[in-house]
Order: structure tokens, then C-alpha cells, then sequence
């Protein structure tokens, strides 16, 4: 019998007690179906994260290969390039530049908020988490505010997957062509009219004195437009439901607006917005007593390493006041994620205008998750203010 499948129904549902018996009995966990190892527990998978030479990004991060459908991207690449190309884009995500933007943020978070106060609440997930990044996110790549909504219509159905199923579903390939092809025609728009835009930086960018390969220009956009508003929608929207489940301690964190930023990092901690990730092995490497070969896929289960009790007292209780300790939700390493910067400010902001305005919203319709192999957020979430 399996005792984690990373790609189940029952997985996205609820993984803890799964997660629990990971950590408590099988830290390395052998999955022979998907032809995988799995690792849990926080101590074993910080040093697999920062060890890229053993364990790396090249074939992939996803247990599928998404890798066919970006193209190549800083988050299936390796040092050299990946340093490289992250150089390319560092300084638009650098926090000095995230905090100019809290402002205009602010005012997008009041802007999509106010039409749900007015009708005394709605589907947040829908019209606020899922929006707020997309509409972040789609500024500073330069993506016109009136083609986001195709973009994110392609972008969400290249993420979707069939439940128990490793192989890309065939609608999901041709999303992410149709995404490749409208960010290579948007790289070569910049070519000829340069915005102040990280699309038109990356397109003018000459980090080795030679232009970066169509295919690698066009695999950033991809990335750098996915992943900034998928994960940001997920703590958004895991984080509402889970406040809406702790009243006492969300009318404390509504009193003191003050600690918001260490109660983020523990909704990050108690819901990582992404349950795993996962390498390669490049050589022969030991771990729990066994020897794992060259070209082994590990997944790391951070999901888990964030409830592990040999970090965190009473790990599966929620507590929004607890002393900060660094979590794995952004990863570590080389491939700590760049927007995490920018995913904070706008979690911030979100749950700071809410609990300022509507500190007693109550979960009202249906919570339904949104199916996506590596990360864990809500499709629905339907509340009254």
C-alpha cells in the first residue's frame, strides 16, 4: 500500500497525517510506482536544497516534466546559468524595489476589495487572491491589463492537472505553447519599443556581452508570470480560510496589525503554498542508509518539513504569535524563491485592509481546492462580510 502519493486527490485534500507518518517513521520514503524518494523532515532537506551540485534543477522540479512545457527558466536550471539569469531580473525584486510599490498595491487591494464589501462579501478567491497577483504581477512584466485575462486563462490551464496522473494532460501542452507563443511575440514588441518593464529588461539584457536565447527569454516570461501570481493567490486564499477557522486569534491579530508580519510567516509555515519540490542526483549519494544513485529523483516534502516537531513546538497547532523561525515555504538555497519579497507585501496588504475593515468574515459556501500538483491553495472561497 502507498502511503504518499504526491499526486492523489487525497493528497491536496488533506496531507498532514500522511505528512505526520512521513516524519515520524519514513523519512526517506520509497515510492516505486512514480520511481521517486521522498524526503520530510526539516534537517534532511535544507542541505539537499543548498547542495545543487548533488541534487539538481536541471531535469526539473515538477515530478512531471514541466520542463517541456516553459522551456528553460531559472527554476530548472543550475549554476552557472541560473545565477546568470537571475542576475538578469535580481533588482526588480530586490526589496528596496518591492517597497515602492506598496502604494500603488494598496490601491489595487482597495480597488478589488470594495465592489465584495459593497455586496456584503463573494467568492474571495475568485475576485480578490486569484486577482490581486495577476494584476501585480502582469504590471511589472509589462503585460497590457487588457490581454491579463487571456494570459491568465492559458496560465491556468497549463498548471492543470488530472488527479493521481504524472503524464501533462494534452490541453495543458497546448496551453503552454500558446503561452510560449504570446510572450515571444510581446519579447520581440520590446525589442522594437523598450518600456521601463521587466520584460523589456530581460529583452535588453546582455549578462554574458550576448542577448539571451529566444527560448530562454520566452521561458522567464513564463515563470517569472506563473509563479508570481499562482503562489501569492494561495496564501492569500489559504490564509483567509484558515483566520476564518481561528476567530480568537484572528481578532487578535485584527487588534494588533503590528504583528502581521510574523503571522504571515507562520500561515506560510501552517499552509505552505507549495507542498514540494524536487531534484536529481548527480551522483551516488547516501541518505537514512540507503544508497541513492545518480539520476534518482528526491522529492522534498517541505510541507512537511514545516510541521516537523524537531523544529516547531506543537507544529500542527496554529499560532499566529509564535517567535519567528525561518520556514521552508520560498524554498532555500540558490532557487530561494525571487518574489518572496513581493508575494509578503502583498499578503500583508491584503489581510491588513480585510481585518481592518471586515475583521469577522465568516466562510459561508463551499471551499474547494484548486488541483495543482505541487501547490495547495482554494478555487473557492465564498464568505459574507
Amino acid at each position: 500500500m502507498r502511503l504518499y502519493e504526491p499526486l492523489s486527490l487525497a493528497c491536496q485534500d488533506d496531507p498532514y497525517p500522511v505528512y505526520r507518518q512521513l516524519l515520524d517513521h519514513w523519512p526517506l520514503y520509497r515510492d516505486d510506482e512514480l520511481n521517486l524518494w521522498a524526503l520530510s523532515r526539516f534537517d534532511d532537506i535544507v542541505p539537499v536544497l543548498r547542495d545543487w551540485r548533488t541534487f539538481s534543477n536541471a531535469q526539473g522540479v515538477n515530478i512531471e516534466n514541466f520542463v517541456e512545457i516553459t522551456g528553460p527558466e531559472i527554476l530548472n536550471m543550475d549554476p552557472p546559468r541560473h545565477d546568470l539569469l537571475r542576475s538578469v531580473v535580481h533588482r526588480a525584486f530586490a526589496p528596496a524595489a518591492i517597497g515602492k510599490l506598496e502604494k500603488s498595491i494598496a490601491k489595487q487591494v482597495d480597488d478589488l476589495l470594495r465592489p465584495l464589501l459593497n455586496d456584503g462579501g463573494g467568492d474571495l478567491a475568485v475576485e480578490f487572491s486569484q486577482r490581486l497577483p495577476v494584476l501585480v504581477i502582469g504590471d511589472l512584466l509589462g503585460i497590457p491589463r487588457d490581454e491579463l485575462a487571456h494570459v491568465q486563462q492559458a496560465t491556468t490551464a497549463m498548471l492543470r492537472r488530472e488527479p493521481g496522473v504524472s503524464e501533462i494532460p494534452a490541453d495543458a501542452l497546448e496551453a503552454g505553447a500558446e503561452l510560449r507563443a504570446y510572450f515571444e511575440n510581446l519579447c520581440s514588441e520590446r525589442a522594437v519599443r523598450p518600456r521601463g518593464d521587466i520584460i523589456s529588461t530581460l529583452v535588453g539584457a546582455r549578462p554574458d556581452g550576448k542577448p539571451l536565447p529566444d527560448e530562454e527569454l520566452v521561458g522567464m516570461c513564463v515563470i517569472l508570470y506563473a509563479a508570481g501570481n499562482t503562489t501569492t493567490n494561495s496564501l492569500i486564499s489559504n490564509g483567509l480560510w484558515i483566520l476564518s477557522k481561528f476567530p480568537d486569534q484572528r481578532a487578535a491579530l485584527a487588534r494588533n496589525p503590528q504583528a502581521l508580519p510574523g503571522a504571515i510567516e507562520e500561515l506560510l509555515r501552517f499552509e505552505a503554498p507549495v507542498q514540494y519540490t524536487s531534484r536529481v542526483t548527480t551522483r551516488d549519494v547516501e541518505l537514512h542508509g540507503h544508497v541513492l544513485q545518480g539520476g534518482e529523483r528526491v522529492v522534498l516534502v517541505l510541507g512537511a518539513a514545516n510541521r516537523d516537531g524537531r523544529r516547531w513546538t506543537e507544529p500542527d497547532k496554529l499560532d499566529l504569535f509564535r517567535p519567528i523561525i525561518r520556514n521552508l515555504a520560498f524554498g532555500e538555497g540558490k532557487h530561494h524563491c525571487i518574489g518572496a519579497p513581493l508575494a509578503r507585501l502583498e499578503a500583508r496588504l491584503a489581510f491588513g485592509a480585510i481585518l481592518r475593515r471586515a475583521p469577522e468574515y465568516a466562510v459561508t459556501g463551499p471551499v474547494e481546492r484548486l488541483y495543482n500538483s505541487t501547490e495547495r491553495g482554494l478555487a473557492r472561497l465564498t464568505i459574507r462580510f
